[in-house]
């Protein structure tokens, strides 16, 4: 079942024609264990049809260098990249979204600003 529901999240991802790229983190104290939940919100200019949300991926940040704003870019990036080729993540993603821990925030090394720089966009 985990396969099929796979296989429409990436059809879904590479038919769309923009996507937005969101994540949170898990509850420590429920999980032992820091993970970042990325999320990416598909649009194929079908104006007034609801537009999807799917879970990319649930990454352990201990993978990516641990709970800080480095393994945070690297959760997210690395999500996107088991649906779609570096050009086209920066083809498509069109919007950033993340909460406000401190990780994701920061004009030089903030999660945010890694994956902005990454996407080629000017940081402000």
């Amino acid at each position: 079942m985990a396969e099929v529901v796979s296989e429409l999240v990436a059809e879904k991802v590479k038919e769309s024609q923009f996507m937005s790229v969101g994540s949170d983190g898990s509850e420590v104290h429920k999980t032992r264990d820091e993970k970042e939940m990325v999320y990416g919100k598909v649009c194929r200019g079908d104006f007034g049809v609801k537009t999807p949300v799917f879970l990319l991926a649930c990454k352990a940040l201990k993978d990516f260098g641990g709970a800080n704003a480095n393994g945070v870019f690297k959760a997210m990036s690395a999500a996107c990249s088991e649906y779609l080729s570096e050009s086209e993540i920066k083809e498509k993603v069109a919007c950033i979204v993340a909460d406000g821990a401190s990780t994701n925030f920061g004009q030089h090394i903030g999660a945010l600003t890694q994956f902005t720089r990454f996407l080629g966009w000017k940081v402000l």
